[in-house]
Formats: structure tokens, C-alpha cells, sequence
């Protein structure tokens, strides 16, 4: 018996979806304008929305995500970053891990966030 992996890369706008089988994973690093510049809730609620806006258009959904990873450049704020995840996952609850980082690629950017979701597609 032969062992098979089926991987698909689509760009959906600004992000890549690496799907192998019936597994997403989303690594998402939003370019940022001024208003998110300094702004971390709204720039985690942004990519949040952008997620879910490309699960949606992949035919899944935030509650079909079981891990975040989410990169910030300044952990003392791990708060401020744990609230506007709650917002979001108060009830899916997804396996999170929140890092602390030195920097981005572009230093005006805050926050990465890596997103997995497992879906059945037919």
C-alpha cells in the first residue's frame, strides 16, 4: 500500500492556504496601515477577520480551528493580546500558544498569527 499526500497551495488575496488533505493552515502577517501601526487589539481583531474571511471563501470556518500560534513583539502585553482572542474564541477554544518575539520582518508590525483548522470537505 502506498502512502499518499495530496497538498494543494492556493492564494486567496493576501494569504496562503497549504492544504494537505482536509487540514488548513494559515500563516498570516497583515501588512499594516497607520491605524494599526501601534494598535494591537485592532490589528489582532484585523487578522482574525481575514482568517475567518479565508477559511470562509476555503469552505471552513473559525470554529473549525484547533491551534494558534500568535507572535508578538512585545510579551508584556500578553494581556491585551489574550482579551482580543477572547473576543473570538471564548467558546471554540483552540489549542493557543503566544510568543514573544524580538521583531517581524517589518518593524512596524506587531503581531503574527498562525491559524490550523480541520474541516471535512466533500
Amino acid at each position: 500500500m502506498k502512502n499518499v499526500v495530496e497538498i494543494g497551495i492556493k492564494k486567496i488575496s493576501d494569504t496562503l492556504i497549504i492544504i494537505e488533505k482536509h487540514f488548513f493552515k494559515i500563516s498570516f502577517c497583515f501588512l499594516l496601515n497607520f491605524s494599526l501601526k501601534f494598535n494591537l487589539l485592532l490589528s489582532i481583531k484585523t487578522i482574525i477577520e481575514n482568517i475567518d474571511r479565508v477559511l470562509k471563501q476555503a469552505g471552513s470556518c473559525l470554529e473549525d480551528i484547533i491551534r494558534l500560534r500568535i507572535y508578538v513583539t512585545d510579551i508584556s502585553r500578553w494581556e491585551e493580546a489574550g482579551n482580543a482572542l477572547g473576543e473570538f474564541f471564548k467558546t471554540i477554544k483552540p489549542a493557543q500558544t503566544l510568543v514573544g518575539i524580538s521583531a517581524l520582518v517589518d518593524p512596524d508590525m506587531l503581531v503574527e498569527i498562525e491559524a490550523e483548522a480541520v474541516t471535512v470537505l466533500l
